[in-house]
């Protein structure tokens, strides 16, 4: 019985685990000496569901899976625009015209992945 119970906390703390850090893990640099990893556009908008979702801004890729944005939740203006450049919302908020704020900014820079290939 006990043993049942213990295993049920390990499985619950790996589920947390993972739940908490998916869309997270940041990438260790490439071994190229420092190159960036690029990504077409094309590439990009392949990930366009809740469960893989990417996006970029100014040239930027981020993975957005899971990312916590308008009161902690995965808001539906990330999600209506998964696999595409938002870059003009990022600069005017809708309904608001004004730009994301710097602190806004800093929040994206865990999820970042790369840059939109030229």
């Amino acid at each position: 019985m006990v043993r049942r119970s213990v295993y049920g906390w390990i499985i619950a703390g790996l589920l947390l685990a993972l739940f908490f850090t998916s869309g997270c893990v940041e990438q260790e640099a490439p071994p190229d000496g420092g190159a960036e990893t690029s990504f077409t556009l094309a590439e990009v908008a392949r990930h366009s569901t809740a469960q893989d979702c990417w996006i970029v801004i100014h040239g930027q890729v981020y993975n957005a899976t899971g990312m916590p944005c308008h009161g902690g939740s995965f808001g539906s203006t990330i999600l209506q625009r998964c696999g595409t450049d938002v870059t003009a919302v990022w600069d005017e908020k809708p309904g608001t015209g004004i730009p994301h704020s710097e602190n806004a900014q800093s929040l994206l820079e865990p999820f970042y992945i790369g840059v939109v290939a030229e």
